[in-house]
């Protein structure tokens, strides 16, 4: 059975999973023009960890989330990951409604099991339009 994918949303924006399955792999920001929704943004991946394990090499690792709760206001997701050594990584995401109907308030939290040295930790990083780098430009305006 196919479940409409979870959404945060106003009468402007909205947050909206983007599912394979039951795992949510990104979201989309959209923003409302009359009837229509207009894609802004996107984030993907949810989680993007570069870390040196227990014998100090270079890992990566990519992690997604299951939608932990949903309600009127919030949006929370988790992920978690084993790595090769057994230890755990746990991601926890909550989107709630800001005071003004075009903002989403972001708190992200990632815990391990054991001490890592992380060389980057990478989410959520929004991504202009579709998410990708498109044609070349040679100019740009920036609110």
């Amino acid at each position: 059975m196919n479940r409409a994918a979870p959404v945060l949303e106003t009468d402007r924006l909205r947050l909206a999973c983007q599912m394979r399955g039951e795992q949510v792999v990104g979201l989309a920001l959209e923003v409302r023009e009359g009837d229509t929704w207009h894609r802004m943004a996107v984030v993907s991946p949810l989680c993007h960890l570069i870390y040196l394990d227990g014998q100090g090499e270079r890992r990566e690792a990519e992690i997604v989330g299951t939608v932990l709760g949903v309600g009127e206001r919030f949006l929370e997701l988790n992920g978690r990951l084993e790595d090769d050594d057994g230890v755990e990584w746990r991601w926890m995401a909550r989107f709630t409604l800001g005071d003004d109907p075009g903002q989403v308030l972001t708190e992200y939290r990632l815990e391990v099991s054991a001490p890592r040295r992380v060389l980057r930790w990478m989410g959520p990083s929004l991504l202009a339009g579709e998410g990708s780098f498109g044609t070349a430009k040679e100019e740009a305006l920036f609110p």
